[in-house]
């Protein structure tokens, strides 16, 4: 074999690979990257494509200055795009707004708006139809958030921490501190709207607990019903590490014990602690 057919093979077998590898990034789909930024009010933001029609869209948000609603303690946020009053969102203690951009033709505005006794709403809006709506209420139904919450996003995926809502002054967990639960869900793109990826939702705190009587668990959530798991003997230590919401808005929660784990809701008379 001469040197310039070498040299020929040498270039062929190379244009071979570039082909293969060009082919293999064309098969494998890219991931969008979830991008997250808090809003401030009265500031015109014109970085973004909210009405999906190739251009930049001027959006701005302000909060009320009308004397009756403050004086009856409520608060109104009005959101304008391209100069246009186009939302108005009241709430007791006002909100916290965020762009939430998963790609560059799918940009939503969740609001977060606060209410007596540390509860909050969340609400995605989004340009449809030629208006904004609010296309997904408290992110998915059954859902419960509370308090303090954050914000981010990983991957493809928009991550809310939260504590969740099951501190009734009557319930199991009236004496600990709703802090210790900061629960972590996920949500992706669905159909256009962010939805909820899974309802069993990771505990990022697991702390020790001793329960005033006997629990028993079920092995499986798809079968919360059928007590098949670990039970719980009273003031026996445990830790919960997952809580699972269902579409009625009943919370199930995750115990692991004795290196078993098992799933319980609430009980009449049940008294969770810390230990």
């Amino acid at each position: 074999m001469t040197t310039e057919t070498k040299r020929r093979s040498g270039i062929l077998f190379m244009c071979c690979i570039v082909l293969f590898v060009l082919l293999m990034l064309r098969a494998v789909p890219a991931q969008a990257a979830v991008a997250i930024r808090q809003l401030k009010a009265g500031t015109t933001y014109t970085g973004y494509d909210f009405t999906k029609n190739g251009k930049k869209d001027k959006i701005r948000y302000t909060m009320t200055d009308n004397s009756y609603y403050q004086r009856n303690g409520i608060h109104e946020t009005r959101l304008y795009l391209n100069g246009k009053k186009v939302v108005s969102i009241r709430s007791s203690r006002g909100g916290i707004y965020y762009f939430c951009k998963f790609n560059s033709k799918n940009v939503f505005l969740i609001c977060q708006t606060h209410y007596a006794g540390g509860s909050n709403d969340f609400r995605v809006y989004a340009y449809q139809g030629g208006k904004v709506k609010c296309v997904n209420k408290d992110l998915e139904n059954g859902v419960g958030f509370y308090l303090n919450n954050t914000f981010k996003a990983s991957g493809d995926k928009l991550v809310i921490e939260s504590y969740p809502k099951f501190f009734a002054s009557n319930g199991a967990f009236r004496y600990l501190n709703p802090e210790d639960f900061a629960v972590r869900s996920y949500f992706t793109l669905k159909s256009g709207v962010p939805k909820l990826h899974t309802r069993n939702t990771t505990v990022k705190k697991s702390i020790s607990l001793y329960a005033n009587k006997a629990i028993k668990t079920a092995a499986s959530i798809s079968k919360p019903s059928k007590m098949n798991g670990p039970t719980i003997q009273k003031g026996q230590t445990f830790k919960i590490t997952h809580i699972y919401f269902n579409s009625k808005g009943v919370q199930y929660y995750q115990a692991s014990v004795g290196g078993r784990t098992g799933w319980f809701k609430e009980s009449s008379g049940l008294i969770l602690r810390k230990r």
